[in-house]
C-alpha cells in the first residue's frame, strides 16, 4: 500500500489560504486532504473502458487513477493507506 503526502506547493497554498503560521500543522492539514481526496476517490473506483481519441479501447482502467485494472490497487481491493 501506497501511503500519500501533500507535495511542497500544495502544503504552501494550504498554509497561505489558511493563514497559518506553523508549518508542521499546514503539512498535516495538507497530507490530511490528500489523504480523504484519495480515500474517497478510491473508494467510487470502478472498472472503466475509455475510448481514445482514434476509437481505440486500451483496455479496462480505474475511473479514479486510470491504471488498467489488473494493476490497480483501488480495483483488487487494496486501497491506498493514507494518513
Amino acid at each position: 500500500m501506497t501511503t500519500l503526502e501533500a507535495n511542497r506547493d500544495y502544503i504552501a497554498a494550504t498554509r497561505h489560504e489558511l493563514d497559518l503560521d506553523d508549518d508542521e500543522l499546514a503539512t498535516r492539514i495538507a497530507d490530511y486532504v490528500v489523504g480523504e481526496l484519495e480515500r474517497l476517490g478510491s473508494s467510487n473506483a470502478r472498472l472503466v473502458m475509455p475510448v481514445d481519441e482514434q476509437g481505440d479501447i486500451p483496455g479496462p482502467c480505474c475511473s479514479w487513477c486510470w491504471s488498467l485494472g489488473g494493476l490497480c490497487p483501488h480495483i483488487m481491493g487494496n486501497g491506498t493507506e493514507t494518513r
